[in-house]
């Protein structure tokens, strides 16, 4: 059961991330955009999603030890 709650636990908090970082996305000027390319946006978005899950996993996993 306790896997279960963790992997609940880290797929919100990977979506609330995912979300926010997509909000200041979507915040930015237009010229950001006409210097920045989409792949990079891209790529950046989940490489950065994905190191704050791994971080928070690892954080709730040894606070539930």
């Amino acid at each position: 059961m306790e896997n279960c709650e963790l992997w609940s636990a880290c797929a919100w908090l990977t979506l609330c991330i995912a979300g926010c970082l997509s909000l200041q996305l979507v915040l930015q000027e237009v010229a950001f955009f006409d210097v920045t390319p989409v792949g990079e946006l891209s790529n950046r978005l989940s490489e950065d999603t994905r190191a704050m899950k791994d971080a928070a996993t690892t954080s709730i996993s040894m606070a539930l030890r």
